[in-house]
Formats: structure tokens, sequence, C-alpha cells
């Protein structure tokens, strides 16, 4: 044991997250969640982010004795997983204590589910329209549509497939939306897609065991070159990230590209398209360039907007993000014309969103603002278990004095880079 420890030490000098080693259930990893912290020469162990002892790290036979201590502190701690909280005093993170967190999260919630009690097909939709903004209205015969596609699926034994377009390959390069705005990584919004992707796959695995597959398909591949100043390189790095936190995460979820080349130039030339004042003013408030908080005031707080006093306070910026819109468009135009997803799918799929539409499935992964366009705020509660992920364009977070944001390192993200950049804020301990 004495090499291994000191092998184990230098990979992971801090701390260990163990998981599994109490009889866990069917239907989950871990049963309880082991965090080991050292100090200096101490090992602080907590099950279920409860301290259960301390003792010395230097014996040769610390795993053995490590093991044995936390066998009997789970036996006379009986009761189920509670919620595991990083600890970010000193305002870093890991990967390993949010991905702790997340698994404490998700058993938390599984934890009693009864899933709906109606035929298959329907009782899938419900799970699926609980997951969705409450603004939206699927007409009946929608409903119906969606249904039926379910339950060909069912009779198939295949996985549900599910088709989101979002960007997932990048950041937007707006100051305001980001502090550190040539920063290109993953923030915590992301894993908590994962984490709403799993819990739904999880509670239709409950109805249907071949559950759902999620793919996305990233339009950073299509635009981010054009609009956030991307190369191809950046942002194959990015996705690889995600894809690697997904894996991690056992989130049922595929990412794939969207790319320029699926697209014929003459076909998208010949669109003619109109642009609305709210798409024009949202790519204004993506620009790099756009660092007046006046104009960006109004964005993911109200809809009653005066675009003619916003556009001739944006002066050129409004016309070069009217540009971009006629470019979006002219895609837009092209996919929907073509079938293009239907053609690279091969199959029948739910054509989901992760924003407000009417008669679609539109999945609330991170409320009003999608993770590409602001900083994540996360809000937690050790002991009722209360979680909620926002999101928001950065500069407002930075005025609230009761948050703080929490780093960590782009290593732990996947990139070779040990730079430590903003994860997540959440309110001062």
């Amino acid at each position: 044991y004495g090499e291994g420890v000191e092998q184990l030490r230098k990979v992971a000098p801090k701390e260990w997250i163990i998981g599994g080693l109490h009889e866990p259930s069917p239907t989950s990893r871990f049963a309880h969640v082991v965090r080991v912290r050292f100090q200096d020469a101490v090992a602080v162990v907590a099950v279920d982010g409860s301290e259960m002892i301390r003792f010395p790290a230097t014996s040769p036979r610390f795993v053995h004795d490590l093991l044995k201590r936390i066998e009997r502190g789970i036996e006379a701690k009986p009761q189920g997983p509670a919620i595991v909280m990083p600890d970010t005093r000193s305002g870093l993170t890991t990967l390993a204590a949010e991905l702790a967190f997340f698994e404490s999260q998700f058993h938390l919630r599984m934890r009693g589910y009864a899933p709906p009690s109606d035929p298959v097909p329907d009782s899938i939709l419900q799970i699926f329209l609980s997951h969705t903004d409450k603004r939206v209205e699927v007409s009946k015969s929608e409903r119906s549509r969606l249904a039926g596609l379910i339950g060909d699926c069912v009779r198939q034994k295949q996985p549900i497939p599910i088709v989101i377009l979002l960007t997932m390959g990048g950041r937007v390069t707006n100051p305001l939306k980001f502090s550190e705005a040539t920063i290109q990584a993953p923030t915590l919004a992301w894993m908590h897609v994962g984490f709403v992707f799993r819990l739904i796959n999880e509670k239709v695995k409950r109805l249907y065991q071949p559950g759902i597959k999620v793919i996305f398909y990233d339009e950073a591949s299509l635009i981010g070159e054009e609009f956030m100043g991307l190369n191809r390189d950046a942002i194959q790095t990015f996705l690889n990230a995600v894809r690697r936190i997904y894996r991690m995460m056992e989130a049922p979820l595929e990412v794939r590209e969207l790319l320029p080349e699926y697209f014929d130039p003459a076909s998208l030339a010949a669109q003619v398209v109109t642009v609305e004042p709210a798409k024009v003013y949202a790519l204004l408030c993506s620009l790099p360039e756009m660092t007046n908080e006046t104009i960006m005031a109004p964005l993911y707080v109200t809809q009653d907007r005066d675009y003619k006093a916003l556009r001739e306070q944006a002066g050129a910026l409004w016309e070069k993000a009217e540009q971009q819109a006629v470019v979006l468009n002219r895609y837009l135009n092209v996919r929907k014309q073509t079938h293009l997803i239907h053609r690279l799918l091969g199959v029948p799929f739910i054509d989901a969103c992760a924003t407000r539409k009417n008669d679609r499935v539109a999945f609330d992964l991170t409320a009003d603002v999608l993770p590409h366009h602001g900083m994540a705020l996360a809000r937690r509660g050790r002991s009722n278990g209360y979680y909620t992920l926002s999101v928001a364009p950065e500069y407002r977070l930075r005025k609230r004095s009761e948050l703080r944001p929490v780093r960590i390192s782009m290593r732990e993200l996947g990139f070779d880079s040990d730079q430590q950049v903003i994860f997540y804020y959440e309110e001062a301990r």
C-alpha cells in the first residue's frame, strides 16, 4: 500500500472523491460519496457531506485503514446520501468536487421518485413537458404527434432521440457577458445541462429502460469563426472539453458539429430574408465591441424595448448585427427547406429547443439565458438540497456585493493550461 499511496498523493495531493463503497443500489453508481481532504499529514474524511473522522495520512497501511474507517462510519450512518457541497471557501473549486455535488443532487432528487402512471408514451411526454418552460404552450395536436413518435421508439425498443441546436463549442466574446472575454472554456452552466438531461433520462428509464439520447448540433461550428472570432481548433478543443465532462457525468448527450459545408452556397445566396429588430438586438449584445451597459440593460429583462432608440445609440454596430442576422436567417431557411437535420440523423426525432417557442418541447435548462451568453450563478443549500442555476451577463453579477466568483483550473476541464478562470458565481459564505 505504501508506494501506491505515494503515487496517488502525487496525482491528487489535496483531495480524493470516492464512491460505491457500500452496497450501491441497482440504479445508481454511488450509494455514498466520500471526500478525503489532506491537511498536511492529516486526512479529513467526510461521508455524504458530514465530517466523520480525522486521522494520520502517513501510515503505510493508510488505504487499508481508510476503507475500514469509512465502512464503520457508513454503518453508523444508515440514511441515504446527503448533498455533498464543494468546499469553495478559498474561492477555488475542482471538477471532482462539482461532480460529487451533482452526483449527490441526482440521488437526492431521484429518491422516492414516482413516474406518471399513464400509458408509457404519454407518461414519457409528461416527463419531458415537466422540464420545459412553463410559459410555452404545446397544442393538443402536437402532444398527440409527439406521443406517437415516442410510441414508435418504444415499439422498436430504441432510445428516444431528442435533437437541440445550441452553441456548445464556445462563449460569446462580449466583455459585458464574460469579464474574461478572451477565455474559451465551459462554465458550470454546461455541467448543469448534463445534470438536467441525466435526471430526465433516469426518470424515463423508470418507465422505459432504453431511455433517451440527446443530440446537440453545435452552432459554434457553423458561425463561431464569422460571428465569435473563434478558429476551428479552438472550437474543437472546447467541444472536446464539454464531451469529456458529459462522459464523466454519465449524461445521455452527444455533441455533433453543424458545419458550413452542410449548406449549399448557392442556396444560401438565393435566400431573400427579413430580420426582426429583436434578433438584431440580441446579436448586437453579443458583439465584442458592444460595451455600452445602457444598451444592454433591457436584455433578458424586458421585451418592452425602444428599438429605434437602441439603433441610434448603437450606430454602426447595429448595422453589423443586422448583417449577421441576415446570415443567420439564410442558414435557418436552408436548414428547414432541405430538412437538413433529418438527412443528417436519418431517423425521426423530437425537434426540441432551449428557448421559449410554442408547440415545441422547450427544455428549461438555464432559465432565460443560454450558457454561452453569460456567467453561471449557482445557489445551493446543504441542509435541504436546494439548488438552482441561472445565467446572466457577468457585469450584472459583478455589481452584486453578496456574490463572489469561484475559479477553477483550466487543466481540470481538460485544457493544457493551469490558468484559473471563473467557473461560476455564488453567494459569499
